[in-house]
């Protein structure tokens, strides 16, 4: 049998749980963009974590339920379940990341500036 214990415990959740409400919304577009984003198994595995984040309640389901959400019928596979909740964690971070980037109008305008310079743009 799998193991039955909260996720809670995961790096993943954590930096979800430090979100407030405006980021989790905007993560949720972010992720929901097909230009950051075309993996469907994360965007069902985000929609099982956020009732739990957006209460900021611990998530009590077992990974195994939770996999079963995503693939009803199918076995529980660990390997590809730890896949999918790191390629979310690499969303979190590219739209930590980004959402950094943007605030700060310095580095974005030297971004652009070296883009238009890179293209030969006058």
């Amino acid at each position: 049998m799998g193991q039955n214990y909260p996720i809670f415990e995961n790096k993943l959740v954590g930096i979800l749980h430090c979100l407030n409400r405006l980021e989790i919304n905007q993560f949720t577009k972010y992720i929901n963009s097909s230009f950051f984003n075309e993996n469907e198994l994360v965007k069902q595995l985000l929609e099982i974590y956020l009732p739990s984040i957006k209460n900021k309640e611990e998530i009590t389901e077992t990974k195994e339920s939770i996999w079963q959400q995503i693939f009803p019928n199918k076995k529980y596979n660990d390997t590809k379940f730890r896949r999918i909740n790191s390629d979310l964690l690499k969303l979190l971070e590219g739209y930590l990341s980004y959402k950094e980037y943007s605030e700060n109008e310095v580095i974005s305008n030297l971004s652009l500036l070296k883009s238009v310079q890179k293209r030969g743009i006058t």
